[in-house]
């Protein structure tokens, strides 16, 4: 059913929300990959001896990944539509995963709007700023249909969680607790 609700929202349907499970079990199901994720990558990095970057990564990631509902479930309150909040959390921690087709579809994008002679940098900025508008749509698009409410309030929650969640996963590297990653050479 998560794989039907996630097309059916991908192709615009509003009943796509339906899909998803409303209860507490269905949302942990859906954070546990959200958490499962970032956590191998610091156990990882831990595993290289670097204790510190690992456990204030992963802690930044984790606040970052509930920030997004949390953010559900305040606005949620407030335009009173609480009731609605735990399936349009769950559907939204699902909807990570459709960044894996849209990074598909924008590579086939860019390769075709090189072959029309844009230069690859042009073409991959064109596909990413294509991917991100289409992405925002998608949550803007679940949160509506989720909770009920109009585009200008679906928005409001989108900017304010993206930008919570941005600042949560970059506030410990500006900070200086976790030291810039060199990529081998």
């Amino acid at each position: 059913m998560i794989l039907r609700g996630l097309w059916r929202l991908a192709k615009g349907e509003r009943a796509g929300i339906g899909e998803f499970g409303g209860e507490l079990d269905h949302f942990y199901a859906s954070l546990a990959p959200l958490i499962g994720i970032p956590l191998a990558g610091a156990l990882v990095t831990a595993l290289n001896g670097d204790w510190a970057p690992a456990l204030v990564g992963f802690l930044s990631r984790l606040v970052a990944v509930l920030l997004l509902p949390v953010a559900v479930y305040e606005f949620s309150r407030l335009f009173g539509r609480e009731k609605f909040w735990l399936r349009t959390a769950t559907a939204l921690n699902w909807s990570f995963w459709m960044l894996f087709p849209a990074l598909i579809v924008a590579a086939f994008i860019g390769a075709i709007l090189a072959q029309f002679g844009l230069t690859m940098e042009l073409a991959a900025a064109a596909t990413l700023v294509l991917m991100g508008l289409y992405l925002f749509w998608y949550r803007l698009f679940a949160l509506s249909a989720g909770l009920g409410v109009n585009y200008w309030k679906a928005g409001i929650i989108v900017v304010v969680s993206s930008a919570a969640m941005v600042i949560a996963a970059a506030l410990p590297a500006l900070l200086g607790l976790i030291p810039n990653m060199a990529l081998p050479s």
